[in-house]
């Protein structure tokens, strides 16, 4: 078979390739074959598990080598030294399975058989070859089936074979030619898998010579079977325990499973097996004492142990690993010279050579270190790292490994919200009650109307003072136009741009969710790299320019990426992670593709996931390869072999030390290393050429140029170096006043003669490169910072300046307009708390730290400095603890100090009239059970409130010190600070579920602190407050917020770990915020929104239930309630009773056969009819081939229109709540309603899921939308209490690396979002018209949303401002974009609104009522309206082109309100060609625009439920389904649409075909909350109605029941129809019109409404069923009841819809009530039965259904709720199940022959074989 063709015409050849693995050359003139290019086997090489499809030849090495493989049919031998190439095969009848040579490789044994084919006749047998010519010597069978594994013994005198059946077969083979059976070795479970012959050498003594000794050699073999075993066996097939053949020396190391390879396996179950290993003959390395064992996987891998392999953690096993293979490899064996390992591949068929490149002598790196690539040394003679260099070693899990809390905080993680409302009665969700908020009392005059909306004004990150150079190095860069520097502190990227003396600029980017530990510039374009700490981090590259995210590249890390760099031509990256494997990882990372990984950890010292860390890494110049240093080791890495990386040892030579290597540095090609000496080390190549002696300590930092290179270390200096390496300048910092002269990095931009020097100090300076003369005016650093924990901030509260305090004992004092650090000073001890005095003229700073870090500091110890020279005013201690917390009364008389001792001690303050200070301690206060966190002194200074580490909010006399014990006696006063987290206020800023989140500050604007801000009006600028937490978080929230789901605003990238303090400046311009372990300082600007203030409520605006009504509200959102309910709420628990039904069941005399099995037969979804355009809006769309998307039920619909087919995406296991499709029209994105709702993105053309997005919102996804340019989706939780708002962001716009990137709240959970659409704007661009990314809109409001700051994960809303006099806030529906900084949304009144920035800008009345749905393509706007009218309009002046009306279709549709719009254009012009509407009425319209044509593509019921059904009895083509809508509808099968719809006036929820197929039979009526709607002259409970089918006119109509009809049908004899009731009844009429009496009999036994009935087949009896669970069973004649089940045992039932009865018992399988059947149908050929659940699941089984373990088809995608009716069509080719509440109608196909099954049931039923489900009534 020829399988691959390709023509060279040039060269008249053609290349052709066979489906036998052959590919040759052939002339295309006369087709002769020109050469054979190679051989192979066909599928299935080694396929069968364990079979020894390899063997080498024993003797022939170097350029002789020879391999025989085997597979199916067909032994090869290969030449693999010189022609690499087949040189002779033979085809063996019956399948080869197994092959080995003999010592000599004169002979070869071949098992015979095929395992896969059972009965195959050769199963059991072996063959000897002449290895020579292949031709068989002799053959023999001893087994029964297949021979997998054979193996000769070193000596050749014994061969074995493991067989499938177990065994191993011993034959002796050390005579002649026969080959004799001595030995069957049985023992093992399953079937034999690897083999191993070995002897053992015992010594004895001689009896009659006491010296005298004898030597005996014994034989053992070892044996693996598949099951998992080993054991062993002597030659006499006698099985031996473990302990007698420890001692044996093994011939080969075939068995993977042994004591000496227990290594190789993982330990974890993560579905790897290894499928064999090999171990070579030869030894490695200098020591000539190493053996490597290769293993191989069913993953493809190939890895490379040093032998023994004994270790069982990951940590201490290494192993190199490489890759080829697709899928498993099943052999692997190394040459008898050890240079080529050959390994085959069980599905590829192919068989691989590898050379082994083990090191030689010159590879050693001295004489003193005997270094292997995979071995794992337990000592190193190297030099300690010095312990300055601690934070630069940060490794291992307890120091990097965050909480859970932390991480799921740190990734927007849903998780415990999800577990809250999941279990709301779990007591962990949530948090336990506090001491403090049994202490909170409401003032006297508390505010009647709490403002619970969120605030409108915001923070804006203006300036981040720090810098992160006590914990990362190398991460300061030049940008490339060499005017900004690029850097991080904490979680976020600074670009720093100068732009005017004394005027800097600086830009914010936080892609990373944790501490970024590495930064990297590319060499060329605009970009930068990060790594960061995280459980799963991302190294993540984007533009420090825009902001735009470029590439995220995750999945091979865990726990850190401690560097990251880009090769010279920037196309490649290395990213090397903290994982306790050290991967190391070289992408191409523009494609995100892998080129090469490995795990570093094979080749370096580490212990429990410590000591590798990669301290610098970098390309080599040719970017071919990859140097990395560490802690102890040096590493050249390649990737010539497959992917994996290989990696070799510097050679140090005689000169050089082993030691820790920091940095990389390039002198032309040549590396250069500096290294924990102060030695700079040049290398050529990998060998060490030089060593300079360039610093006195570590060199942290290397930056290379053409000119040389710039070192830093930690003696403080900075050094040019030469191209040849010799100092040219030297820049001492000390010097130049750094406090802290540790150079961490630098970068040195030779063009423009300048240096950046960044310290561990946290400080950057610059310099020029010519001189060293610093480029700053007066010498001072460019940017300031902290380096150790920060927790000291106060505010001046006369000026614009501000200080702090830290644990590296300064004082800093910052000046909040220029930006700059004013003043250091330097403490004598750490510090954490500081507070100006009220006047500012005095500063107090409170001295310690939980770790002493000499014997002078004295913790508890307190000073008082003169502001403005810092002289010492006074000093003392009296807290034997570190200070927590200061500050000052408003009268400056007190100062309470906070200790960690649980202690606040008050002190005096007097200035005598000397100006003397005098200070003294009035009271102590004890009553705290924890350290001191915050307090407040009132107005004036008598009382003081505190909080402390027990969560505790106590309240004290400032005099005495006495604790106040009832709270309520404080509740009105005015307190002069608010920074207490724990108070009545701020009681809403703790989150009820338990997340881990603690609130570590708080301050209130200072407009506010005057007076009572709860009892008088609010000033202009107050009535905020702002808090940081634990997790980094800034935010800003309305004072007071008493509520936990009060509304907040989340800002900016934040800061790295808990937010120390945070305070708000003086006139409340701006906010400062204090990192406690980042040590950034962190400025926000106060951005006041007067616009929106203008026009704020206090009180939400409710929509009135009129309103709901016309604007027609989703559905989804109002109307559906109920089912929200049911699929949000969890299953109620039923208690154990036996349902009456259950009583009623008795075995029938002769029982017909019941099946177990699961039926071979399927059903396949063929259609669905109903789209749900009622409850969605905009939810009808074209795909980019021109198909129709739409929803119905939990599934996405692909409509093909040419063909009138579908295909269905069913991924989704809830109702589909909303569903967008990209710009490109190639992908779609849906969301449903659940729990923890999920965003599905798939490709709209295969209908395929591409990815699906981790649940971020409650409830459901009620709106989504793309961006322009399809990278970005936005989606709306309209269900949660939050309203949140997500944006979904994909870096390549394939969606497969989608990623939640940022969220915010709308908050006020009663004002529904109703639409969420993108601005025109790409949101990651800088370079935009507008500043918003997306608009929302709802019942009251319309919002726009931005980034808070950096691109980070928050993003923040402000209100649209309704100017104008036309321009009245109303509910908008929708909106969209189109162009020009323009967005359009639709009003309830029908006007379109016009905004411009955030402001409407033009009013236009478009339509009468309400506008539903706009869509905007290539400058064409499209409006629809409840109207039912839908305009064309431009979109550059906004002036109507065309307008449509939907009762201009030729079928009118049954409510023609416009819910969905999309428009097709041409592909040539890009002019409009159709527009394609979802109309109210669930139908979808296709219009063309030129010809003004209406198409109706679909249509389904759009009202209440939808419970009737029946299928036509003679044509199998037709049925009817009728609904609340008042609506019948006639449907084929076949053309897939209604032929016939009657509009009947009322709910029809039953339905019938006469038996003749001539007349329909209608029972009306609905439930009692639709009927009350209804107007009382319309209802028709209980009204019967016959129809003649052809003229759908009334026959007969009549009312006996005056509740709604549930069941109709006529009697198989056609002479009688019946009617069930919800009033419990059962009317049977007879079908004789010319009767003056049509009412025989009512059946009045039922205490429930009826559900279903069921006739028997001589018509005689009626079978029914009620809510209640009861089984009746009535007489026809009269209606009377038959009390004795066995009466009726024997009847046999024209139909089987009733879901009780003996033969469907087996269906009631759960006594779960979310399993219980709804409606089920029995097959006219009564084989099987169908059952609709109330899941929404449609099962098939085998009728009649006796046992619930019976075997079921289920297709759970269809409906989302109750299946209400189900039927097979009269040929049974067919299948229709409706939806209760989703309405669907589905159409299924039923597959396959069930006939062989049901011969062999119906045979073990006779012989007595299934006794069991023979059985009578089973419960």
């Amino acid at each position: 078979h020829v399988t691959s063709l390709d023509w060279d015409i040039s060269c008249r050849k053609l290349l052709v390739g066979l489906r036998d693995a052959t590919l040759f050359e052939m002339s295309d003139t006369d087709g002769s074959i020109l050469s054979t290019i190679t051989t192979g086997h066909t599928t299935g090489v080694g396929s069968n598990s364990g079979s020894s499809g390899l063997a080498i030849h024993p003797l022939i090495t170097d350029n002789q080598t020879r391999v025989v493989t085997c597979g199916n049919d067909t032994l090869r031998v290969w030449d693999v030294a010189g022609a690499k190439k087949s040189i002779r095969s033979v085809h063996l009848d019956g399948g080869v399975t197994c092959v080995c040579y003999h010592p000599t490789g004169t002979s070869l044994a071949v098992g015979l058989g095929d395992g896969r084919r059972s009965k195959q006749q050769k199963n059991g047998a072996f063959a000897i070859l002449n290895e020579a010519d292949l031709t068989v010597k002799y053959q023999a069978r001893d087994a029964k089936k297949a021979l997998v594994v054979c193996r000769f013994s070193e000596n050749g005198s014994w061969l074995a074979f493991g067989s499938r059946d177990g065994a191993i077969y011993l034959y002796d083979s050390s005579v002649g030619v026969e080959y004799d059976l001595v030995a069957k070795c049985r023992g093992h479970t399953g079937e034999i898998t690897h083999l191993d012959f070995g002897k053992r050498h015992d010594s004895s003594t001689d009896d009659q010579d006491d010296d005298a000794t004898t030597a005996t050699t014994t034989y053992n073999l070892q044996s693996n079977s598949s099951t998992g075993e080993i054991l062993f066996w002597n030659m006499n097939g006698e099985k031996q325990t473990p302990r007698s053949c420890r001692d044996t020396l093994w011939d080969t190391r075939t068995c993977p499973l042994s004591w000496d390879t227990q290594g190789v396996h993982s330990l974890y179950d993560d579905g790897t097996v290894v499928r064999a290993c090999h171990l070579s003959r030869q030894e490695y390395y200098q020591d000539k004492k190493t053996k490597i064992l290769a293993t191989v996987d069913n993953v493809g891998r190939i890895r490379l142990y040093q032998y023994p392999v004994l270790a069982m953690t990951p940590n201490q096993c290494h192993f190199l690993s490489f890759t080829g293979h697709s899928a498993q490899v099943t052999h692997a064996q190394f040459s008898r010279d050890g240079k080529w390992l050959f390994t085959i591949g069980g599905e590829d068929s192919c068989l691989f050579q590898w050379r082994c490149c083990f090191w030689d002598e010159n590879d050693l790196v001295n004489s003193n270190d005997n270094s292997l690539p995979i071995s794992s040394k337990t000592v190193f003679s190297c030099m300690p790292p010095h312990k300055d260099d601690e934070l630069d070693l940060l490794d291992g899990s307890s120091q990097l490994d965050r909480p859970t809390p932390t991480e799921i905080a740190n990734n927007c993680d849903s998780t415990i919200l999800f577990a809250a409302a999941g279990d709301p009665e779990n007591e962990n969700n949530f948090t336990v009650t506090r001491p403090w908020q049994r202490s909170i009392v409401a003032p006297s005059h508390a505010p009647p109307d709490i403002n619970n909306n969120e605030v409108h004004d915001a923070l804006r990150l203006e300036w981040v003072h720090g810098y992160a150079g006590s914990r990362c190095r190398s991460n300061l860069h030049y940008g490339h136009d060499g005017d900004c520097i690029v850097y991080n502190i904490g979680k976020t990227v600074v670009t720093r741009r100068k732009k005017s003396e004394n005027n800097d600029t600086q830009s914010f980017h936080s892609h990373a969710r944790d501490e970024i530990t590495c930064v990297a510039l590319h060499p060329f374009k605009t970009c930068v790299a990060v790594g960061h700490v995280g459980a799963v981090p991302s190294a993540n590259v984007f533009d420090y320019e825009s902001g735009e995210m470029l590439k995220v590249l995750k999945g091979h890390f865990r726990r850190a990426i401690s560097t990251i760099a880009f090769s010279p031509n920037g196309k490649l990256l290395v990213a090397c992670g903290q994982d306790d494997f050290y991967t190391v990882v070289v992408y191409d990372w523009e494609n995100g593709t892998v080129v090469a990984i490995a795990a570093l950890a094979a080749s370096v010292c580490c212990d429990g996931g410590k000591g590798g860390k990669v301290l610098d890494a970098s390309f080599t110049r040719d970017g071919k390869g990859v140097i990395l240093l560490g802690v102890s080791y040096l590493k050249f890495g390649c990737w010539e072999q497959g992917s994996g990386l290989c990696f070799k040892d510097a050679v140090l030579g005689e000169v050089g030390v082993l030691q820790p290597f920091f940095s990389i540095g390039w002198v032309g090609t040549d590396p250069v290393i500096g290294t924990a000496t102060g030695h700079l080390y040049r290398f050529l190549g990998r060998k060490l050429e030089s060593t300079v002696s360039a610093h006195e300590s570590t060199i942290y930092t290397i930056h290379s140029t053409n000119e040389g290179l710039v070192t830093g270390s930690r003696d403080g200096t900075v050094k040019i170096w030469t191209p040849s390496l010799s100092c040219r300048l030297t820049i001492d910092l000390k010097e130049k006043g750094c406090l802290l002269p540790k150079v961490k990095s630098v970068c040195w931009d030779n063009e423009r003669a300048k240096i950046l020097v960044g310290t561990a100090g946290n400080d950057i300076f610059e310099f020029s490169s010519t001189d060293g003369s610093s480029l700053i005016q007066g010498g001072a650093p460019l940017e300031h910072g902290h380096s150790r924990p920060s927790y000291g901030l106060a505010m001046d509260p006369l000026s614009h300046r501000y200080i702090t305090v830290s644990d590296d004992h300064y004082l800093r004092f910052w000046d909040l307009f220029s930006k700059k650090c004013t003043n250091v000073h330097q403490l004598e001890m750490p510090a954490r708390a500081c507070a100006f005095s009220p006047d500012g003229t005095m500063i107090a700073i409170g001295f310690g730290s939980p770790v002493r870090e000499s014997a002078k500091q004295f913790d508890g110890k307190w000073i008082i400095l003169g502001s403005s020279d810092l002289s010492l005013q006074f000093e003392t201690r009296d807290a034997r603890k570190y200070i927590t917390n200061m500050q000052w009364s408003r009268n400056g008389e007190k100062i309470a100090v906070g200790s960690f001792d649980n202690k606040i001690y008050i002190y005096g303050v007097v200035i005598d009239e000397h100006y003397n200070l005098r200070v003294t301690l009035t009271c102590k206060i004890e009553r705290h059970n924890s350290y001191i966190t915050h307090f407040d002194f009132d107005t004036d200074a008598r009382y003081l409130r505190s909080n402390c580490g027990a969560y505790e909010l106590l309240f004290f006399e400032t005099e005495t010190g006495l604790n106040i014990p009832a709270p309520s006696r404080l509740k009105d006063v005015t307190w002069e600070t608010k920074t207490c987290t724990l108070c009545w206020e701020v009681q809403g800023i703790w989150p009820m579920e338990n997340d881990g989140c603690v609130v570590t500050s708080v301050d209130t604007a200072a407009g506010g602190s005057n007076g009572n801000v709860l009892t008088t009006p609010l000033p202009s600028r107050c009535g905020h407050f702002a808090t940081g937490d634990n997790y980094g978080r800034i935010r800003l929230w309305r004072h007071p917020t008493l509520s936990p789901r009060g509304n907040w605003k989340q800002f900016g990238a934040g800061h790295c770990g808990k937010v120390a303090m945070v305070r708000w400046s003086l006139g409340d311009s701006h906010v400062v915020t204090l990192g406690a372990e980042d040590g950034a300082t962190m400025v926000w600007r106060y951005v006041i929104d007067e616009d929106a203030r203008a026009v704020d409520t206090p009180a939400l605006r409710i929509m009135t239930e009129e309103e709901k009504e016309s604007i027609e509200i989703d559905a989804a959102i109002y109307e559906t309630k109920s089912l929200q309910t049911s699929l949000l709420a969890p299953a109620a628990e039923t208690k154990n009773i036996t349902p009456p039904w259950i009583t009623t069941l008795v075995e029938p005399s002769s029982p017909p056969p019941s099946s177990p099995h699961t039926p071979s037969s399927k059903i396949q979804l063929r259609f669905a009819h109903g789209v749900q355009t009622q409850c969605l809006r905009d939810a009808v769309k074209y795909s980019h081939l021109g198909q129709i998307i739409s929803t119905t039920s939990n599934m996405c619909i692909i409509h093909n229109k040419s063909t009138n087919t579908q295909r269905f995406y069913r991924e989704h296991t809830h109702q589909v709540a909303s569903m967008a499709v990209c710009p490109r029209r190639r992908f779609a994105a849906s969301g449903d309603f659940s729990n923890e709702p999920c965003l599905h993105v798939w490709d709209a053309g295969s209908i395929t899921n591409v990815s699906t997005l981790k649940p971020f919102h409650r409830g459901g996804i009620t709106s989504i939308a793309f961006s322009d340019d399809g990278r970005s989706i936005v989606t709306v939780g309209g269900a949660d209490v939050d309203r949140t708002v997500a944006i979904w962001f994909s870096v390549t716009g394939e969606w497969h690396d989608g990623m939640l990137e940022s969220w915010g709240r709308s908050g006020a959970s009663d004002d529904r979002i109703l639409f969420a659409a993108f601005t025109e704007i790409t949101m990651r661009s800088r370079l935009t018209k507008s500043e918003f990314v997306v608009v929302t809109g709802g019942a009251t409001r319309v919002k726009f949303w931005r980034k808070s700051d950096g691109n980070s994960q928050n993003i923040v809303a402000v209100e649209g401002l309704f100017q104008g006099i036309e321009a009245t806030v109303q509910p908008l529906l929708c909106g969209v974009s189109i162009g020009n900084d323009r967005f359009v949304t639709g009003a309830k009144g029908g006007q379109l609104y016009v905004w411009f920035g955030r402001s409407v800008n033009r009013v236009i009345k478009a339509h009468d009522k309400n506008i539903n749905a706009l869509c905007f393509k290539e400058g064409v706007l499209v409006s629809g309206s409840e109207d039912g009218s839908f305009t064309v309009w431009s979109s550059q002046t906004l002036e109507q082109i065309r307008t449509f009306s939907l009762n201009d279709a030729p079928v009118l549709s049954m409510k023609p309100t416009v819910r969905s719009l999309d428009v097709m254009l041409t592909n040539t012009s890009s002019n409009l060609k159709s527009i394609l509407i979802g109309t109210g009425g669930s139908e979808v319209y296709e219009l063309s625009f030129m010809t003004g044509h209406f198409q109706l593509i679909s249509e389904g019921h759009y009202k209440g439920e939808c419970w009737g059904l029946a299928m036509h009895p003679i044509v199998p083509d037709f049925f009817c389904t009728t609904g609340d809508d008042g609506t019948l509808r006639l449907w084929s099968i076949s053309e897939n649409r209604v032929l016939k719809k009657l509009k009947v006036g009322c709910m029809v929820r039953a339905i019938c075909w006469s038996h003749d197929g001539e007349e329909l039979l209608l029972g009306c009526g609905g439930n009692g909350s639709n009927n009350d709607s209804l107007d009382s002259s319309t209802k028709k409970d209980g009204v019967y109605i016959i129809l003649d089918v052809h003229t759908m006119k009334i026959k007969l109509e009549g009312r006996d029941s005056k509740r709604p009809i549930t069941c109709a049908k006529f009697s198989p004899d056609a002479k009688f129809f019946a009617l069930a009731s919800m009033d419990h009844n059962i009317y049977i009429y007879d079908n004789d019109r010319s009767a003056n009496v049509l009412l025989r009999a009512v059946a009045e036994k039922h205490n429930a409404p009826v559900t279903s009935f069921d006739f028997s087949s001589d018509s005689l009896v009626i079978q029914s069923d009620a809510t209640d669970e009861e089984h009746l069973c009535f007489n026809t004649d009269d209606g009377n009841h038959f009390s004795l089940p066995s009466q009726l045992k024997n009847v046999e039932w024209a139909t089987q819809t009733c879901t009780y009865g003996w033969s469907v018992q087996g269906i009631w399988c759960s006594e779960k009530r979310n399993n219980n059947p709804v409606s089920v149908d029995r097959s006219n050929n009564r084989r099987f039965i169908v059952v609709g659940d109330i899941e929404g699941r449609v099962k098939l089984y085998h009728y009649p259904v006796l046992s619930k373990q019976a075997g079921y088809r289920c297709e759970t995608s269809g409906h989302t709720h109750h299946v209400s009716n189900c039927r097979f069509s009269c040929d049974d080719k067919f299948l229709v199940t409706i939806g209760k509440t989703d309405r669907s109608i589905l159409v299924w196909t039923v597959q396959g022959d069930d006939n062989e099954q049901m011969r062999e049931d119906s045979c073990n039923d006779e012989n007595g074989l299934d006794a069991e489900h023979q059985s009578g009534s089973g419960s």
